[in-house]
């Protein structure tokens, strides 16, 4: 019996990884074709590793770099299997998500009864689905209103594998003892402190791969540490274990800023990066760099006229007509899980870090906007669009859940209606995703 589930779950990465790889390599090899590529601007930087450490976010272009410098295989083909691998990567982690959220909604009887299907196709749906379309609205499909599956963004792919882990990591690790210990190579430690360590690896590797992740994550978790530090002080224990062996304030505040020392390394590449973009030649178009005719006068102008500013909904209305419409064509579906589910969801653990990462990449895409030269590029809004993808994941997980528990006692059309109308969407999003990825093999120039 054993062998067989695992087998089963074998069976449904393999699915995963190797539909995820191919369509993704794929579409890469197109999106390699227009001259002014997201990807093959990123693949420039990887043609030797003096480009890539010059590269203030290279995380992506070194990957790129090891297969080009370590295969017999042309820059275009390293780009195309980077872009694939890391897109693997989130498959895989959604179904290990998949897999680790069913069951805590599936009765012993129905999860005998599961299909062995539904975790792989569950997982590669929250890949491929797009924002809704009408055709009145968006044109360019995803230009504007955004998407959580953007495939034309190489670094954006390659940080939301961290994205995934580090989220689902950070709440197991709120959740640790000061006692629990693990065993690492034959050395007892203590579980947070190797949890810390893990943490700091993996939030350092995804804001050298692309900050914009760290951007949402770091005020999500102070919010959320702050008010676990309030309900501790108001005599309300979490069950995290911090609450009552702690009655000191000061000691209390003091050991949970010491629980969140793996902030720092990150923090200061964020810090040194964002120096780094506004006082470099980095400033300069994307066009100008495809061309290499950017000279120091050019790039010093650049830089000088480039900064952030604060202009609320500029950078997010800038290519749509309507912000709000846009908001509703790509979180629908999501949208009405909450909405429907709302006394329940929000209980789940992963709920409040995934919602609150969401929250904050909207308000740092609806307030923040770059001047000068960066002003069209949208950089804020990738924050948002990882929020987007993080809390689709989730809802659509839960979404599964839920049905797969209560499909036994949906009877009359209250509830029916209840799964059918997030279902319609969810549809609508699926199919309109994948049409969306058809459309592009045939009119890569076309991917905005």
């Amino acid at each position: 019996m054993k062998t067989g589930i695992n087998r089963k779950k074998l069976l449904s990465y393999l699915i995963v990884i190797s539909t995820i790889f191919v369509l993704t390599f794929i579409m890469t090899r197109k999106e390699l074709l227009p001259v002014h590529s997201d990807v093959r601007a990123h693949m420039k930087h990887s043609l030797s590793l003096d480009l890539v450490l010059s590269s203030n976010h290279g995380g992506w272009s070194f990957v790129c770099w090891l297969f080009y410098a370590c295969l017999p295989v042309s820059p275009e083909t390293a780009a195309c299997m980077a872009n694939s691998l890391f897109n693997a990567l989130t498959g895989a982690l959604v179904l290990w998500l998949c897999c680790q959220m069913l069951p805590e909604t599936l009765p012993g009887t129905l999860r005998d009864q599961q299909k062995k299907w539904l975790p792989a196709a569950v997982s590669i749906a929250a890949l491929l689905a797009g924002p809704l379309f009408l055709r009145f609205y968006n044109r360019f499909y995803y230009l504007g209103q955004g998407s959580p599956n953007p495939w034309h963004n190489p670094t954006y792919i390659g940080v939301r594998p961290f994205m995934v882990l580090i989220t689902v990591l950070t709440v197991r690790y709120w959740k640790m003892t000061k006692n629990e210990k693990v065993t690492v190579r034959g050395r007892t430690l203590p579980a947070k402190t190797v949890m810390q360590l893990l943490l700091a690896a993996l939030l350092a590797c995804s804001t050298f791969v692309k900050p914009s992740f760290l951007t949402i994550y770091l005020p999500a978790c102070m919010v959320l540490v702050f008010i676990r530090l309030v309900k501790i002080l108001a005599g309300k224990n979490d069950g995290s274990g911090t609450g009552s062996e702690q009655k000191n304030p000061a000691k209390l505040v003091l050991s949970m800023i010491a629980d969140h020392l793996y902030f720092v390394p990150s923090g200061i590449l964020l810090l040194w990066q964002y120096t780094e973009i506004y006082r470099t030649a980095e400033t300069v178009t994307a066009a100008e760099a495809m061309t290499e005719a950017v000279t120091e006068a050019a790039a010093a102008a650049a830089a000088k006229s480039s900064g952030i500013a604060i202009s609320l909904f500029e950078a997010a209305g800038r290519y749509a007509p309507s912000v709000a419409l846009s908001w509703v064509l790509r979180m629908a579906f999501p949208a009405a899980v909450i909405l429907i589910w709302w006394k329940k969801i929000r209980k789940q653990e992963l709920f409040p870090l995934v919602i609150a990462e969401y929250i904050f990449g909207q308000l740092i895409a609806f307030i923040f906007i770059e001047t000068g030269s960066r002003a069209t590029h949208g950089n804020f809004g990738w924050g948002n669009l990882l929020g987007t993808s993080l809390i689709w994941i989730f809802c659509l997980l839960y979404f599964t859940g839920e049905y797969l528990s209560e499909q036994s006692v949906i009877r009359g059309w209250r509830r029916r209606l209840k799964y059918l109308v997030p279902a319609l969407l969810l549809f609508w999003h699926l199919s309109a995703g994948i049409m969306y990825y058809i459309s592009l093999l045939h009119t890569p120039d076309m991917q905005l």
